[in-house]
């Protein structure tokens, strides 16, 4: 569920003191001090089955998988993805009178490029199978001339 969004308002600190009863080893000595910014009441809180296949962020998941992308640790999300959440917050704690500021972006390439993958590109000046030179990799430098070496700098007559 989506329940609330908070601003950080101060760099992380180190405390000890006890946040609430503890549980097992977890301890949480790195904190940051919040401001809450949307609170929903119990009642308002988002199913996040409903915003996840929206989300950015979720699409490195398989969809049946896509859960995992909020467990463990805190979660950087795209900004697109904050702004979703919280504009569907704002609606739910506002109400009707609402008036959406979210700025539709174009959709983003749900695409995903495949690890490890093993394609291999044929250089046009190349025997078959040998790879294309990667963007920006320094062109070979033509052929040199013989002749006397020559120097650096000029003297002065």
């Amino acid at each position: 569920r989506f329940t609330a969004t908070a601003t950080a308002t101060t760099s992380f600190f180190e405390d000890d003191s006890p946040i609430w009863e503890k549980e097992g080893r977890s301890d949480w000595p790195y904190r940051v001090k919040i401001k809450p910014d949307i609170v929903l009441d119990e009642a308002q809180q988002i199913d996040a089955n409903l915003l996840a296949p929206r989300l950015d962020y979720v699409r490195r998941w398989p969809p049946e998988n896509w859960y995992m992308a909020f467990q463990g640790n805190l979660h950087l999300l795209p900004k697109s993805d904050f702004a979703l959440i919280e504009e569907e917050m704002k609606k739910l704690k506002f109400g009707p009178d609402y008036k959406s500021q979210l700025v539709v972006q174009p959709p983003q390439a749900s695409r995903r490029k495949k690890a490890g993958s093993k394609r291999r590109h044929r250089r046009a000046d190349g025997p078959p199978g040998t790879s294309a030179p990667r963007t920006g990799a320094a062109a070979p430098a033509p052929p040199r001339e013989e002749g006397p070496p020559q120097q650096a700098s000029q003297s002065a007559p």
